[in-house]
């Protein structure tokens, strides 16, 4: 099956979209792409850096046999990639289930977000990395929360070539004030692949301090147990408030400039995310109370942005009645900001002059903006 909208795309790129179709992938097309002499070090660097590499591996094993002319240094490459994520998730989990332990006996209102839920819950193990723990803590818990983390032997910074540096008080505050963000929390853990595992708290679902503030406290009313490993559990949000945030975030991400200018602006895992989470037959998910929370929280524009745009990525969400039916729901009447990024040093937003798909797979993006 060849894509209408992909069409446009040079063959490396849609192969990248092809091998990440987890649910629905077109095994013919895959191995017609797979026996082609194309561009591997495109695919895989593409594939790398939109950590999409662990699902493009799983996604192949269902197409074997392969083509004669399957590249074995690209699957040897995959595979490596692959195996080594399934160590780093089972270490993460380990520690997921400590730190869980202890928030719980704090009594800390929390709820783990994204990789930490979503790598137990959603994926196959090996196919999602999670580069730290996101948790969601109520604004009225944040220094207690950081007081634990740091009794843990946790210390709040940043990470330069391997080493942490200790964040100053001026950096702690800006990144709070500036960007509704903690800085996060490191500590050396000498785990294989997981030398040093980081914790980013969230106590707010978008780029400012205050404006999503109330509505972490909202969503943290609304949680629920999952499994961690079969001894443990942990706590999440619903799945109907942690797919908003997950759309909620992935906005937040493509829609400022700093995350543009640090090219994560639209990372292919956080549509991912999303695309999973809809089509995994074990969750369900209640269509008609997911659009009346958007709509009360007031993010009809992030979850319009990022449910459409997943739906460019994944042509199988089309013939999904009811993500259809709510992004016709929540549709803005104006969506001139799906093409517009934001600039706190700019009176007025900066707009892409390339289409979505063209934009995803164009590195250089940043230089695509203008006034």
């Amino acid at each position: 099956m060849l894509v209408k909208k992909w069409e446009a795309l040079k063959l490396e790129y849609q192969l990248v979209l092809h091998l990440i179709q987890l649910y629905h992938p077109d095994i013919s097309m895959i191995r017609k792409l797979l026996g082609m002499r194309l561009d591997w070090g495109d695919v895989l660097g593409i594939l790398c850096f939109y950590r999409v590499a662990g699902v493009a591996y799983y996604t192949i094993q269902k197409c074997y046999p392969l083509p004669d002319r399957t590249n074995g240094d690209f699957l040897l490459s995959l595979q490596t990639i692959f195996e080594a994520q399934k160590i780093r998730t089972q270490n993460m989990k380990r520690f997921i289930v400590q730190l869980a332990e202890n928030l719980n006996q704090c009594d800390i209102n929390y709820a783990f977000l994204k990789g930490s839920f979503l790598s137990s819950v959603i994926y196959p193990l090996g196919c999602r990395m999670s580069n730290d723990v996101d948790i969601l803590v109520d604004s009225k818990d944040l220094s207690r929360c950081s007081d634990l983390l740091k009794r843990l032997g946790f210390t709040q910074g940043f990470i330069f070539t391997g080493t942490i540096v200790e964040a100053t008080r001026k950096e702690i505050v800006n990144q709070r004030l500036n960007y509704g963000e903690v800085v996060p929390f490191h500590k050396y853990v000498g785990e294989p692949g997981l030398n040093i595992l980081s914790i980013d708290v969230n106590f707010s679902l978008d780029e400012t301090a205050l404006k999503t503030k109330d509505a972490a406290a909202v969503f943290l009313q609304n949680k629920i147990s999952y499994c961690v490993n079969e001894f443990s559990n942990a706590v999440s949000l619903q799945i109907e408030y942690f797919l908003i945030h997950v759309c909620q975030h992935l906005f937040k991400e493509a829609s400022v400039i700093n995350w543009v200018e640090w090219q994560r602006d639209l990372s292919l895992y956080k549509f991912l995310d999303i695309y999973c989470l809809v089509e995994n037959n074990e969750i369900i998910i209640d269509w008609q109370r997911l659009a009346t929370i958007i709509k009360e929280s007031g993010m009809e524009k992030a979850c319009y942005f990022a449910l459409y745009n997943t739906q460019l990525l994944f042509p199988s969400l089309n013939n999904h009645k009811e993500y259809c039916h709510v992004i016709k729901q929540i549709e803005p009447t104006d969506k001139s900001y799906m093409n517009q990024v934001v600039s706190f040093q700019e009176k007025h937003p900066l707009v892409w002059k390339e289409n979505f798909l063209n934009r995803v797979f164009d590195l250089k993006r940043f230089n695509k903006l203008g006034e």
